[in-house]
């Protein structure tokens, strides 16, 4: 389980015993984190995106941008437990490259675990803030669908929303900080990528 001390450690504790089998599915994936809080979901979505090995593969990227958005709307609608079409759930990455993708994330997510405490709380604490902070994740996931045509075109906003994600969890305002400058460059991302 996460703890404050290693909050995403932890997380990477949880995610290696997700699913069973040679394969992970994106139904294995939402059902260890359903009764989570938001900030934990955001923090292992953007994670997995983040990782150059998983989030590389052609269309990963727009299932995860679809957990992300399900999952922030749902927490909007009351929770419950997340709902996804059938497509979504099937969807399996290999075991080996998943498994792989979180031992290579595990020294920068040590080094990360140290930073996150909270402070700053101005910019992370409250109702308003996390609906911003909210609202600023979902535009970043809507992203991932045509960010996922340019090569690792969906790691700056998957960045973005693991920001936003250690920053709800840890009531850290120097992480949602950090999530604006990943949305801005995203901005930049998308219309000189897309746009342009």
């Amino acid at each position: 389980m996460p703890t404050e001390d290693a909050p995403l450690s932890g997380i990477l504790d949880d995610l290696e015993r997700t699913g069973d089998g040679k394969s992970v599915s994106a139904g294995d994936v939402i059902e260890a984190f359903q009764h989570r809080s938001l900030g934990v979901m955001m923090a292992v979505f953007g994670l997995i995106a983040a990782m150059p090995i998983i989030g590389g593969i052609p269309g990963v990227s727009i299932v995860i941008g679809s957990l992300i958005l399900i999952a922030i709307g749902q927490t909007a609608l009351g929770g419950g437990t997340l709902w996804m079409p059938n497509i979504v759930r099937q969807q399996e990455f290999q075991r080996d490259k998943f498994n792989d993708a979180l031992q290579m994330s595990r020294p920068w997510i040590a080094w990360v675990d140290h930073l996150v405490r909270p402070r700053l709380s101005m910019l992370a604490a409250g109702p308003i803030n996390r609906w911003i902070i909210s609202l600023a994740a979902a535009l970043l996931a809507f992203t991932f669908y045509p960010l996922e045509i340019v090569p690792w075109g969906v790691t700056v906003p998957a960045l973005g929303i693991l920001a936003f994600g250690l920053g709800l969890m840890a009531c850290d305002g120097l992480f949602v900080l950090l999530g604006y400058v990943f949305s801005a460059g995203t901005a930049y991302l998308f219309y000189t990528t897309v746009l342009s």
